[in-house]
């Protein structure tokens, strides 16, 4: 950070400071320190800020969402020299969505620039899973089994099975094993357990079965799917899954 951006900060906090703040002080103090990262059980991060959604969407609670996350609370972003920003100095702070899509459309533009023939559909996968690819078929099957990178059950009752097909975009030659999260209350079964990947098989298909162990209309409960070659390339499905006993949409926590 330069030294007139700092200048900038210490005083947007200033201003912040006697604005926010029912404070008598004639000579306020403010300091921008080097961030740091934090580790334990208190601290639960990833999380997604409040002004933000999250869960299965509302009109498809078959479609997990959100798909991508990145940081957008606090973010420090240059001020556009217009209208009231002027007041704000050269930088400042803010929070919301348009704090985290620069996160993601750098990382976009990164995958662009090296996979500039891969679809918006690929770019997304890329992102959700880190190293795996997707395509959108028409079909008429079940919303379970679009091929998103992840999986989200709304209503299981008893038991349910869904169907993923992804594609290596990475060596050639490589082997995955399925280590499996599942979710609270349920049991989760991965056929296969291993994808083999070659030069004349880069796509793999799999099914991943449900099966409720808890009999209860309850709120939706989180896992994982990841796939891992053995070496450095971490393949990560995110689930959720809400076990009921009737249609009713009610939960009970």
């Amino acid at each position: 950070m330069t030294k007139r951006a700092r200048i900038t900060c210490e005083m947007l906090h200033i201003h912040y400071y006697y604005t926010s703040v029912n404070c008598t002080s004639q000579d306020p103090v403010a300091k921008v320190s080097v961030s740091q990262t934090t580790t334990g059980s208190g601290f639960p991060a990833p999380k997604i800020a409040a002004f933000s959604s999250r869960g299965p969407s509302s009109v498809y609670p078959a479609v997990l969402k959100p798909d991508i996350t990145a940081p957008g609370v606090n973010i420090l972003a240059a001020a556009p020299q217009v209208g009231i920003y002027k007041e704000l100095g050269l930088y400042f702070f803010d929070s919301g969505t348009s704090m985290a899509c620069p996160h993601v459309s750098s990382i976009i533009a990164v995958l662009k620039s090296l996979h500039p023939d891969w679809s918006p559909a690929a770019f997304k996968s890329a992102l959700m899973t880190t190293d795996t690819n997707s395509s959108c078929i028409a079909t008429q099957k079940s919303l379970f089994d679009l091929n998103l990178p992840s999986i989200a059950i709304p209503n299981l009752k008893s038991s349910e099975t869904v169907s993923r097909t992804v594609t290596n975009v990475g060596q050639a030659d490589a082997v995955y094993k399925a280590f499996v999260e599942p979710s609270a209350g349920v049991d989760m079964l991965v056929k296969p357990m291993v994808l083999v990947f070659g030069k004349d098989t880069s796509s793999q298909s799999f099914k991943v079965s449900f099966k409720a162990t808890q009999k209860i209309q309850g709120d939706y409960s989180f896992g994982n799917l990841v796939w891992h070659d053995g070496g450095s390339h971490w393949v990560r499905i995110p689930i959720a899954v809400r076990v009921v006993i009737g249609d009713l949409y009610s939960t009970v926590s």
